[in-house]
């Protein structure tokens, strides 16, 4: 009799068990002290896009994927253009001081087959607020496939802010793509 009362509670457990996590290994395609002065970094990913990290000032960086063919459209990083405030591909002094966001970011790319992970690794920084500059550090960019395309209009709207099919209609974008969209390791 007790062995038929857990049979209900063990099927239970396994329907709440978490996913598996994606053990694909992801691909450095850049690695830079943060204090490097270089304006624009660019690496090809795949055949139509193109990995981008973009110098903000003195206060960091901006990481970017864009198509090749068109390099002035939005970032398929953003998953909205109203969002307000610092966003997850920003590696700048001021948000790591305030800790906006986890050393390790995972962000899908919207419309594509990929995953981008930003590392902020060892970042000091010095002065505060908008005259906060990063002293010493790496950033570290990569990419890895991802099992599926992430789909533009599919995120969960935020408290009066646009969803991503708003950046796939500005950007006159016309893919259909199966699969859920999903930021690993990231709430935004």
């Amino acid at each position: 009799m007790i062995a038929l009362a857990l049979v209900p509670a063990l099927s239970v457990l396994a329907l709440v068990r978490p996913p598996a996590q994606d053990s694909t290994p992801f691909t450095v395609a850049l690695r830079f002290d943060v204090t490097d002065t270089t304006a624009i970094f660019e690496r090809p990913l795949g055949d139509s896009l193109v990995l981008r990290v973009r110098r903000e000032g003195s206060s960091g960086w901006i990481v970017s994927v864009v198509p090749r063919s068109s390099p002035d459209e939005p970032n398929l990083l953003y998953h909205s253009l109203r969002w307000h405030g610092p966003y997850p591909t920003d590696v700048l002094a001021w948000s790591s001081q305030r800790g906006y966001f986890p050393g390790e970011r995972l962000l899908p790319v919207y419309g594509y087959p990929y995953e981008i992970r930003i590392r902020l690794i060892d970042a000091r920084t010095t002065g505060s607020g908008g005259s906060a500059v990063f002293e010493a550090g790496t950033i570290d960019v990569a990419w890895r496939r991802a099992p599926i395309q992430h789909r533009l209009g599919t995120a969960p709207p935020r408290r009066g802010l646009r969803t991503a099919a708003d950046l796939t209609r500005r950007a006159g974008a016309g893919r259909t793509n199966a699969g859920p969209v999903g930021v690993s390791a990231l709430s935004i």
